[in-house]
């Protein structure tokens, strides 16, 4: 059984990143499983910055540590312009 409590690392990296973040929430399904992660962990993007590697405005990961190594190497600002999903 996995705590349902955010952990530190994870609410440091929102608190910090605010300014980039819409909405963002965690549950506990089979892709925190598949990824050796005791989470889904979901963070909407706000309009603007997007995630490269996936080419959207959603950081989809299964631990606090990857989706701290998500923002520090693959979000980035593209422009209202180019973010045009949504």
């Amino acid at each position: 059984m996995h705590s349902n409590r955010i952990p530190v690392t994870l609410q440091r990296l929102l608190d910090r990143h605010a300014d980039k973040i819409e909405s963002y929430w965690m549950e506990c399904d089979d892709f925190g499983e598949r990824h050796q992660g005791p989470w889904s962990i979901w963070i909407h993007l706000k309009h603007g910055w997007i995630n490269t590697p996936a080419e959207s405005g959603t950081v989809h990961e299964a631990t606090a540590r990857d989706v701290v190594e998500a923002f520090r190497h693959d979000v980035r600002w593209v422009g209202l312009e180019k973010a045009n999903w949504g």
